[in-house]
């Protein structure tokens, strides 16, 4: 019995290996996602191609029989001469290490061919578009091909503790929703100034901005942060959504919280356009910060021939000067002035140097008015000479005022020294840290400067001999104007 057993076993075993025979099979073919014209569909074997028989709703059949060594075949499908390209081994294909052609296969022998859809191994399943991440707000169990109309919470949050300007309502404005104004209003949850919004956004990239009160109020982002895009006026932060996401929080005005060092200042500029000589329509800040980009900075019209605006500047050492209608017209600063650097470089026009104003931004700094191409303000002028060193009314050429200080300014430049100490003394200068100013009655107020024009002492409340201490200002020279009801007189002062 044991042998018996043993002998059907072999049998078995080479009954189990291919042998020649006839094999048989029908093939068919959906191409009912095929967005081509179709005229002539073939069933290829090698180098011998049969046309398949269309059998209704775009499918395509073949039935096969031939005598074979070996029941497995190797084949494809064509249309219109075009036979079918694979990307990807599948389980129903083949490649063909030598020629690297990757074709169908199939054993006859024990498997019988399914309908298949054009360039894949499996049948046609109709697309339906939807969102197809299961995290998603929208997710859409039935879709099987995404159509990027996924939509995610996002969470914003902004610390307002910084805002230097009054407001009742933080809202987020962007791309999302049309920079509405007020229609994504934010809310302080706890009471910490600190406010929140949960949005459903689709999937995408935006820009966007928090402002307040219906865009009373807004950011000033600055350009070069990492957070941002676009260019001025419009420099906006920026979002990409691929899912549910809960946003660091950022400080008002940047890419990062409250508790950061922050890397730039907002700086006002301020220039006198009063002596400017040429004719000009909108002057402008120039400088490293902004690449000497020409009108990109522009200043606004504050009255009285004062261009201002506030940019943000990072706290690097940068050189500027003020120009005018895209460098129609560029102040050209005197290299002996107080206020400005030279950057040495012989392919300069001059043959040796630029000369431009300078700053570093250690605060957010509103800059002090200065006259175009000098470092102080615009001294008015009151009256006009006569060319004798006398002085008189504009209006109607009467009213002489040979004593006055204003014609001393205006008119006898080499009394100016005398006479201006007969105003006022500073004494001792140069000094350690004290000084003291002695001032006469017409003098009515002090405002001391450092050498970046920053205003760093002011008083208009004088006694005859006012006070004042430098004990914690570094070594270097600083300047002191006096005014009178007419004039302002200048002199430096020098701490060692």
């Amino acid at each position: 019995m044991k042998k018996i057993f043993v002998i059907f076993l072999i049998l078995l075993s080479l009954n189990s290996y291919a042998q020649p025979g006839i094999y048989s099979g029908t093939f068919l073919l959906d191409l009912s996602l095929y967005s081509g014209n179709i005229s002539n569909v073939e069933f290829v074997r090698g180098t011998q191609s049969d046309t398949m028989t269309s059998i209704g709703n775009n499918q395509y059949s073949y039935n096969f029989s031939s005598f074979l060594t070996t029941p497995t075949i190797y084949y494809k499908f064509s249309i219109n001469g075009v036979v079918e390209s694979f990307s990807s081994i599948d389980s129903c294909l083949f490649n063909n290490s030598i020629t690297n052609d990757t074709s169908r296969v199939i054993n006859l022998g024990n498997t019988t061919p399914s309908i298949v859809c054009w360039e894949s191994c499996t049948p046609c399943i109709s697309s339906i578009s939807g969102c197809t991440d299961s995290t998603a707000l929208n997710y859409d169990p039935s879709a099987n091909l995404n159509n990027d109309s996924c939509e995610y919470n996002v969470t914003f949050y902004v610390d307002m503790n910084e805002a230097n300007q009054a407001f009742d309502t933080v809202e987020v404005n962007g791309t999302f929703n049309s920079w509405c104004g007020n229609c994504a209003q934010m809310n302080d949850v706890n009471n910490d100034n600190i406010w929140e919004i949960t949005m459903p956004l689709l999937t995408g990239s935006y820009e966007y901005k928090f402002s307040a009160d219906n865009w009373s109020i807004e950011e000033n982002l600055y350009e070069s942060d990492d957070c941002v895009v676009g260019s001025p006026p419009y420099i906006n932060r920026s979002l990409v959504v691929l899912g549910n996401q809960v946003l660091d929080t950022v400080c008002w005005n940047r890419c990062y919280s409250c508790d950061t060092e922050r890397n730039f200042y907002n700086v006002t500029f301020q220039v006198d356009m009063s002596n400017v000589a040429g004719s000009f329509v909108l002057p402008e800040v120039n400088g490293t910060f902004n690449s000497w980009c020409g009108n990109c900075w522009t200043l606004e019209s504050q009255g009285n021939n004062i261009f201002s605006n506030s940019f943000n500047v990072d706290t690097s050492l940068h050189t500027f000067k003020f120009s005018a209608d895209n460098w129609g017209l560029q102040e050209e600063l005197d290299s002996n002035l107080s206020c400005i650097l030279i950057n040495y470089d012989p392919s300069s026009p001059n043959g040796w140097g630029y000369v431009n104003r300078y700053l570093t931004s250690t605060k957010d700094t509103v800059l002090a008015p200065v006259c175009w191409e000098d470092c102080f303000t615009c001294t008015p002028v009151s009256w006009e000479c006569d060319g004798q060193g006398n002085c008189f009314d504009p209006g109607d050429g009467s009213g002489l005022f040979s004593d006055s200080l204003s014609c001393i300014l205006d008119c006898q430049a080499t009394n100016i020294l005398d006479n201006m100490d007969d105003n006022f003394i500073i004494y001792p200068n140069p000094t350690k840290g004290l000084f003291s100013v002695k001032v006469a009655n017409n003098i009515e107020m002090i405002i001391v400067y450092n050498k970046l024009g920053q205003e760093i002492f002011r008083n208009d409340n004088l006694e005859e001999i006012t006070e004042i201490n430098f004990l914690d200002k570094t070594p270097d020279f600083y300047f002191i104007e006096l005014y009178d009801d007419k004039k302002i007189i200048r002199k430096k002062i020098i701490k060692i």
